[in-house]
């Protein structure tokens, strides 16, 4: 039997790719009217988080580093692509297709195409803005997206994708922080429609990522951010031309030639965009305004942030009214609200103690994925000990701290944290590429065992040993003295335990390690936002970091683990605002990382990428810990539709898909046969089991322990013995479980014969055939019927050559022959094995029985008088024969 259910990735996935491929087809502007409306739902999604958001302005370095503020503020902000749920395929959203004819019009087989490769001189992309609106109701343009790929431009720590459009590829000797060119100005569209415009693009190398992230950056609105904004910009005394409200333009007007274009700092006609005074901007809840699928509401610091969901999205609104996001300040708090119903899902990854009771609870789901970012073991190699001789260095070999990152890297005891700390929720990290992710890990990265008499003899060896023989005391006491710090104790900051205990409890293992090998070192658990912080000032020491998923890397999960990270992360020019926090400054890292971006052949990239990987493990500004199992909890029986994608299912598409649902329980159909029925062994239970969420089907029979029953829900029965059998079937949901029970008879004896008659040997005369068969059990009439016959030599009488009468319910018949049966005839009454009983048991062998007619006295008579009167004859002519022979004369005389 077919089944005929679904799972969360079934149907609903097969909708959600339906509903791409429309998409894929059909104009953004064509999208946008067909799915206007309030939101499905007007129940709130409520979302537990173990931070708040920093701040309410994206451009905020602060935000772009925080996991719970772009986790808020991405739903804010549209992309000008997406990428589908399943395929990773670019999905049209602002952006409906590009130029891949080079006729400058949107073709038909172009909607939805983005192939046209980066390494083409130009690359002309053509945009719908048909009722795409900015939450204050303005109107999104073209001259939107071009102001938005200044702000991101500008932007140190989203800029990466950009430099394809910089000046020398945003490398040595670009000139993009003084006239802000970047290659991408608008070009006539040529169908004469205002919602629709093209851009065209001359990407400064081949850049793999092209269509999905360079296209793909938010939109912000150019209103709200040059000028005063109608007054609204605030007078920021503390930041060098921020007094002025007016913050300038960033392109050049519509009215200018040059529209679109960025505005340079040397320009005197207008005032240069002050990016400075937008970044520093302490947002309202009214400034908060993006053109996504959800609205900035409210944010309440220590409380709650709410968004509400964008009726007029251009794509359609979401299916639910709102996110409700709470703060949970520790894991177990969130888990308890979860479990009550006062969450709906947790943006954290849970740990492994917590999984058993939310395993067993029907009212939750479970969703796991490997996690793509090692959490890590972070240097600031701007200051001694950790890194070089003076800041920037002059080339990679001025590192005086590489012998320490070595000797730290023997005092991390990977296994103990992975198989106790996360009891194997995780895997050991070697490298900054998780070995899941889609073959750009290095195998062959070197393996740094947990050996403090190894790490001892690196620092012994360096010149830095220790005195005296017990552990490293605060005071100094015992302690080696290093370049800048002496023996005066420093910190690895961590967060708190009750907000992430396995890095908080990492960081406790290498400080005892260390101080074991006379290095006086402390570990510092420290609330989240203020490492964020002092990262970001570059404030910091060492410092133990990682993120929950995705969100700080990849807002928008469009990246979805690309390897192209490795450059914001770590190329040296993002060292001083950007990601690169370690300060790592390595000429070799910088050229072979640029190759890996500038490489559109997937062989020589991944070439590339692992080089990066293997200087990375070499040189050591970070030491990889681990890779932690995400584990993300949610109430089915309230929200279904989770996508999961790039390791998280808060993204994108799960938003704008998951609904409320009013949970129906599993249901339990018995198709065939009926519930009572009597049926041989080997009679499949047919059922159909169906619910949308169905989680697992059981069944039992005659209480013995339950076993799997897989779909399609047919219940083998080749077991069952004779007599009645109750069967019992449990489905289950991952909110509610139903039992359904079931009484069958079996019967798996064949049928025998009892008597038959006449019986065996019997003579019986013709004129009184009647043949009687009776059977130890109801048989099937139909089959009897058939398997019968009488035999006499070459001569067969079957059933319908005589009258069949069944009687004691099936259990005997009488047959009589239509016409009499030849006398003094030898005859064999046979039953073959073919024969049934009522639910098909077949005999085990045929049977024979054998009888006879007598003959005829009619025919004897005639017999014996014919003998008789040729017996007179033969007399009668003896007799005149002998009377001739007497009256013969004698033969005369001779």
């Amino acid at each position: 039997m077919r089944a005929r259910w679904g799972t969360m990735r079934g149907q609903r996935g097969v909708l959600a790719l339906i509903v791409v491929i429309v998409l894929l087809l059909i104009p953004a502007g064509v999208l946008a009217g067909d799915h206007g409306g309030a939101p499905a739902s007007p129940v709130l999604l409520n979302v537990g988080m173990p931070d708040q958001p920093k701040v309410r302005n994206l451009l905020s370095s602060l935000a772009q580093d925080d996991p719970y503020t772009t986790a808020v503020l991405a739903r804010v902000y549209d992309t000008a692509v997406q990428r589908n749920a399943t395929t990773g395929a670019v999905v049209p959203r602002l952006a409906v297709g590009e130029d891949a004819n080079g006729n400058g019009a949107l073709d038909p087989a172009e909607v939805g195409a983005f192939d046209v490769s980066s390494s083409a001189p130009t690359i002309t992309v053509f945009y719908n803005f048909t009722n795409a609106r900015f939450h204050d109701g303005v109107s999104v343009t073209i001259m939107d997206v071009l102001f938005s790929y200044q702000l991101v431009a500008l932007q140190a720590q989203m800029n990466g994708p950009l430099w394809v459009l910089m000046d020398q590829g945003g490398g040595a000797g670009s000139n993009f922080s003084t006239n802000r060119w970047l290659w991408v100005l608008p070009v006539d569209d040529g169908d004469g429609n205002p919602a629709t415009a093209a851009l065209r693009f001359s990407p400064q190398f081949a850049y793999p990522d092209f269509a999905f992230v360079t296209l793909g950056i938010p939109i912000f609105p150019r209103h709200e951010f040059e000028g005063t904004w109608a007054g609204r910009h605030p007078s920021m005394t503390t930041l060098p031309g921020c007094t002025n409200p007016d913050w300038g333009q960033a392109i050049y007007p519509e009215t200018d030639p040059r529209a679109g274009q960025g505005i340079p700092v040397t320009e005197t006609t207008y005032r240069p965009f002050q990016f400075s005074c937008a970044q520093a901007w302490q947002m309202t809840d009214a400034d908060v305004l993006g053109s996504g699928h959800f609205k900035f509401g409210t944010w309440a610091s220590g409380s709650f942030a709410r968004l509400d969901a964008n009726p007029d999205y251009a794509f359609g609104p979401p299916k639910v009214a709102g996110v409700l996001f709470k703060f949970y300040r520790s894991t177990q708090l969130g888990v308890l609200a979860l479990r009550a119903g006062e969450l709906d899902f947790l943006l954290y990854s849970l740990p492994v103690e917590f999984l058993p009771d939310l395993q067993n609870d029907p009212n939750v789901g479970l969703v796991s994925a490997p996690g793509l970012f090692p959490y890590s073991m972070v240097f600031n190699m701007r200051r001694l000990p950790f890194g070089y001789n003076t800041y920037p260095p002059a080339d990679r070999m001025a590192d005086v701290g590489l012998p320490f990152r070595e000797a730290m890297q023997h005092l991390v005891d990977r296994a103990t944290i992975v198989h106790t700390l996360l009891q194997d929720q995780g895997s050991i990290a070697d490298g900054m590429i998780a070995p899941t992710n889609n073959g750009w890990h290095n195998t062959s990265l070197p393996a740094y065992a947990y050996d403090t008499a190894q790490a001892a003899l690196i620092l012994d060896n360096a010149g830095w040993t220790k005195t005296g023989s017990g552990y490293c005391a605060g005071d100094g006491t015992n302690c080696r003295s290093f370049p800048r710090l002496g023996t005066s104790q420093f910190e690895i900051t961590t967060p708190q335990a009750d907000y992430d205990p396995i890095m908080a409890s990492a960081g406790a293992i290498v400080a005892a390690a260390g101080r074991s090998i006379g290095i006086n070192v402390v570990s510092k658990p420290t609330p989240f936002g203020t490492i964020v912080d002092a990262m970001g000032a570059r404030g910091f020491d060492m410092a133990i970091m990682g993120a929950p998923e995705v969100h700080p890397t990849d807002p928008w999960t469009l990246m979805r683990g690309d390897p192209d990270y490795l450059v914001d992360r770590f190329h040296s020019s993002n060292s001083p605002a950007g990601r690169n926090a370690a300060g790592f400054s390595d000429g070799l890292l910088d050229t072979v990382v640029m190759s890996s971006r500038r490489e559109i052949d997937l062989a020589a990239r991944t070439r590339d990428v692992k080089n990066a990987e293997g200087i990375l493990a070499d040189r050591t500004p970070v030491i990889p810990l681990y890779y932690r199992t995400l584990n993300w909890a949610y109430r089915a029986d309230r929200f279904a539709g989770w996508r999961l994608i790039a390791s998280t299912i808060f993204n994108y598409w799960s938003l704008q898909e998951v609904r409320y649902q009013q949970n129906l329980p599993p249901e339990i159909v018995l198709v065939s046969p009926a519930a009572g029925s009597l049926i041989r062994p080997g009679t499949p239970i047919d059922l159909d089991v169906r619910d949308a969420n169905l989680r697992t089907v059981e069944y039992s029979v005659d209480g013995v322990p339950p076993s799997v029953l897989p779909a399609p829900y047919d219940v083998p029965t080749g077991s069952w013995t004779d007599g009645t059998h109750v069967l019992a079937v449990r489905a289950a949901d991952p909110y509610t479980a139903v039992v359904a029970y079931y009484s069958f008879r079996v019967d798996g004896t064949p049928p025998t014969i009892l008597s038959v008659s006449p019986g065996n040997g019997a003579v019986v005369p013709a004129a009184r055939i009647i043949i009687e068969v009776r059977f130890s059990e109801a048989v099937n009439r139909t089959s009897a019927e058939g398997a019968f016959s009488i035999v006499a030599g070459s001569s067969t009488w079957r059933a319908r050559d005589g009258a069949f009468a069944w009687a004691n319910n099936s259990t005997s018949f009488r047959y009589v022959p239509a016409e009499p049966l030849p006398e003094g005839t030898n005859f064999e009454v046979r039953l073959s094995g073919n024969l049934t009983d009522a639910i098909g048991n077949p005999m085990s062998s045929a049977y024979i029985s054998h009888f006879a007619t007598p003959a005829s006295l009619v025919g004897a008579v005639v017999l014996g008088g014919i003998a008789v009167i040729i017996l007179v004859a033969v007399l009668g002519l003896l007799l005149l024969v002998m009377k001739r022979r007497r009256r013969l004369p004698p033969d005369p005389p001779r």
